[in-house]
């Protein structure tokens, strides 16, 4: 049985989940914009990733936008 080494859906979205975190962790505060240039992922997705994370409770914003 030959076993596929691809990626799936899932997988990607948790990239870049991880990669949004690890930014807002070695960062003394970011703004989403400045994630979306750094990680190459639209603003959008961004924007959707760091809206999960705050309704999660993983993370927090502060008034000036900022993780």
């Amino acid at each position: 049985m030959i076993m596929g080494t691809g990626s799936n859906i899932q997988d990607v979205k948790l990239q870049n989940r991880l990669l949004v975190l690890k930014h807002i962790a070695y960062s003394n505060g970011i703004m989403r914009s400045e994630i979306a240039q750094k990680t190459n992922l639209s603003k959008m997705t961004v924007g959707n990733i760091v809206s999960e994370l705050v309704s999660a409770n993983l993370i927090a914003e502060s008034e000036s936008g900022q993780s």
